[in-house]
């Protein structure tokens, strides 16, 4: 017998996208509900390290698109649940990385 064990998260579960710098680790963590016009990503507020270069603005007005389209899909998937029928959508995710403190 084989088993499988499948990560499942719904659209509603997305809260933040986390930017994390690679140079001293800070976190910078974006809500979905928020807008990126106060936050710059071009680089780490921490040790300043160039994040996004070339064409910043660009970047982050493709980031806010995409967390509007979420936020809205989002939303719709909300007024579905509400109705009998249709579907269910969720997102499949990789398993979560081992802590190792078994």
């Amino acid at each position: 017998m084989t088993s499988q064990t499948k990560h499942l998260i719904d659209f509603s579960d997305i809260l933040a996208f986390a930017f994390k710098c690679k140079q001293c680790g800070v976190v910078v963590s974006l809500p979905i509900a928020g807008n990126t016009k106060d936050k710059r990503l071009d680089k780490c507020p921490s040790c300043d390290e160039p994040w996004l270069v070339s064409d910043s603005e660009k970047l982050t007005d493709t980031f806010d698109q995409l967390r509007n389209h979420i936020r809205g899909f989002t939303q719709d998937m909300e007024r579905r649940q509400k109705r009998s029928g249709g579907f269910s959508l969720s997102i499949e995710i990789s398993a979560p990385a081992s802590s190792g403190k078994d």
